[in-house]
């Protein structure tokens, strides 16, 4: 309630331009919000946000300058991309709890900045229900800090649960905590592919959380998805609209990022194909873990 939608049709895949994104940090674009993600995890491909900072173009400064809020769908990306908040001048930044940060699912983050809470103080009369009010959690969070800092009870299982994930990530540091996934996405992209699979998105723009693969002609997605979890106790995803049935998904968070399981899937999809009666050299999706750091 109280916001309008202008949409700004993001860059098509498998080429986008980083071009057709600066615009949204102009001044000429109108409305007061700009929305954007940092990842397409239908596609395993990176978001406009991140798009813009490989360029190294972003500039938080103008971004202030033209009045605009910042928000961030960071849901399946914070803790698995760089994404400083407060370096890129974020305004909003939402995650949640089960994705990069590996905890239970149950519990949504949101950060939100001083020139956010502006926006939200400047418009009082507007109605966003009670729950999802974020004056709501900031008046029990001031007033009832001291004891119960928020409007509802909590999950308190989920809470310590990623308290304990995120003291893990700390404890290892996060520079290798996303670096393990760079070099599960790695080594998954490098097996597939001397095994005769396309990658559907070019690695420039590739996400290292999950790997979008087009399905082969010898098979269907639907085929080898149960064959690897009926034979081999594997589980991969599929795709949904346009892209179902075209394309495979290949998850790295979590064990699915550790050797044991990189080792299983990749020797499972050998196997699958020699099923299927494609002839593929023995090893042969396995050349990124003897390349891998």
């Amino acid at each position: 309630p109280g916001v309008e939608a202008n949409r700004s049709p993001g860059p098509q895949l498998p080429a986008p331009k980083v071009p057709q994104v600066v615009p949204l940090q102009t001044q000429e674009t109108r409305g007061t919000i700009i929305a954007a993600g940092t990842m397409e995890e239908l596609r395993g491909s990176m978001g406009e946000r991140d798009l813009v900072r490989l360029s190294g173009t972003f500039d938080p400064e103008a971004v202030r300058e033209a009045g605009r809020v910042i928000v961030v769908d960071a849901v399946s990306s914070l803790g698995g991309i760089e994404l400083p908040v407060d370096e890129w001048g974020i305004d909003v930044c939402v995650t949640a709890s089960n994705k990069c940060l590996e905890a239970l699912p149950g519990v949504g983050f949101v950060s939100v900045g001083p020139r956010a809470w502006e926006l939200v103080d400047s418009q009082p009369g507007l109605g966003h229900g009670w729950y999802l009010n974020l004056k709501t959690w900031r008046h029990y969070a001031q007033e009832w800090g001291s004891w119960h800092p928020t409007p509802v009870t909590m999950p308190v299982n989920i809470l310590l649960g990623v308290l304990a994930r995120l003291r893990k990530i700390v404890e290892g540091g996060l520079e290798e905590h996303l670096a393990k996934y760079i070099r599960a996405s790695r080594i998954v992209r490098t097996g597939l592919r001397n095994a005769g699979f396309e990658m559907f998105v070019p690695d420039e723009y590739a996400a290292p959380i999950v790997t979008a693969v087009k399905v082969r002609p010898e098979f269907g997605v639907a085929e080898f998805s149960q064959w690897l979890e009926e034979e081999r106790g594997l589980v991969i995803g599929g795709a949904l609209g346009e892209l179902a049935g075209k394309i495979f998904r290949v998850g790295h968070l979590g064990k699915a990022a550790t050797r044991e399981y990189l080792l299983d899937f990749l020797v499972a999809v050998e196997e699958f194909l020699r099923y299927k009666g494609v002839r593929v050299p023995l090893g042969a999706t396995l050349v990124g873990l003897s390349t891998s750091d």
